[in-house]
Order: C-alpha cells, then structure tokens, then sequence
C-alpha cells in the first residue's frame, strides 16, 4: 500500500476542495467523486489496500427553494434535495462498505453546517431544506448504531454557512483525524462512543 486512502464524495464545493488539499499535503491518497460517480470507485482501490476514510462533503448553497412552513412546500423540490442529500450518501456507503471493510481507518465522515441542527427549525422561510439537513444528520447516526459494533467511528463536523471562512476544509480535516478517544472533562463524552457534531472551535452543536 502506498499510503492512507480518503474518499470524499459529494458535490465540488469549497470546503471539499479545501480538504482535499489538505489530505493531500498530508501524504494521504484522495479522490473527490460525485454521488453519480461512485460506482467507478472500485477500479480506483484495485492497487490499494481498500478505503480508509470516507467523507461526505457539504451541501452549501445547492439546494432548491422547498418552500417556506406557511405554504405548501414544493413537493419536487423536496424530494429532489432528498434524493441528492439524503439518499446519496446512503446508496454510496452500500457500494464503499467492502471497500472500508478492506481498509484500516474505518472512519466515516460528514461535513455539514448549523442549517442541519434541529434548532434551526425557527428559520420558517427555509423549512423543507432544514428537514432534509437534518434527515441526513439521523441517517449519520443510525449507520454509527449499525456499524459501530464493527469498529467505524464516526465524526460530523458542522460550519456556519452564514459566516464560512477559508479553510474550513482544512479545519474539518483536523477533526476527523483527531484523536477524541478521551475528553478530559468528561470520559464518558468521548467521541469515539457518540455521534458529536462539532464546529471549527470543536464545540459541540446541539442536533
């Protein structure tokens, strides 16, 4: 094996740019693909020794209007973003699981930002895209239910989309290499043993 192998998949944003350059400088073998594009994965780790770190990129600023809470949401729209956001990743993961199963990292990423917390439900005039946020962030935590049991960890790195600076890419990247298997205040809110949803300042945003 050559060295570390990371998969991020996704739309080409900046924050996913960014931390593919960041993994890069860091000696790690990375490929960006689009969700369509997964299925060509296999051929790419046919010289490598399976996956070790797959990130789901952002979803910044490419979702469609879905309609604000007071009227009745745009029905394609929703289902669209659904599609891409929420269904995406999960059919992905479907065809990478042999390929992480073969690798040694075992670790399963998500970049997302405050838009995905339930918290951000007040914000009426962007309802649907709030749901769909949110209905991904669920989908991260059950697959760490299902595959925590076979050694995956789990890391969500979340931004303000409002105020995003550069390098936000490089920060998410801190992070999932990061070692969280202590937390000083409280060892029982390690990272290793919970789904956490963290910030650039590593502060933990509520779901």
């Amino acid at each position: 094996m050559l060295g570390k192998t990371a998969l991020i998949c996704g739309e080409n944003t900046e924050v996913c740019r960014e931390a593919e350059e960041c993994l890069n400088e860091m000696g790690w073998l990375v490929w960006r693909l689009g969700y369509g594009e997964v299925q060509a994965a296999e051929n790419l780790f046919k010289k490598e020794d399976g996956l070790d770190l797959l990130v789901f990129g952002d979803d910044e600023g490419i979702f469609p209007r879905t309609g604000t809470i007071y009227e009745n949401q745009e029905r394609p729209a929703v289902l669209q973003a659904y599609e891409q956001h929420v269904n995406g990743p999960l059919k992905a993961l479907r065809l990478l699981k042999p390929l992480l199963d073969q690798g040694g990292g075992r670790r399963i990423c998500y970049i997302t930002t405050r838009d995905s917390s339930n918290n951000m439900c007040f914000d009426h005039e962007r309802y649907g895209e709030h749901m769909v946020r949110a209905a991904r962030n669920m989908q991260a935590r059950i697959q760490m239910n299902r595959l925590g049991p076979e050694g995956y960890t789990f890391r969500v790195f979340c931004y303000d989309g409002s105020w995003k600076m550069k390098g936000t890419g490089q920060q998410a990247v801190l992070y999932f290499l990061q070692d969280r298997s202590r937390d000083e205040l409280c060892p029982a809110h390690e990272d290793e043993k919970r789904l956490v949803m963290r910030d650039e300042g590593r502060r933990e945003i509520p779901w």
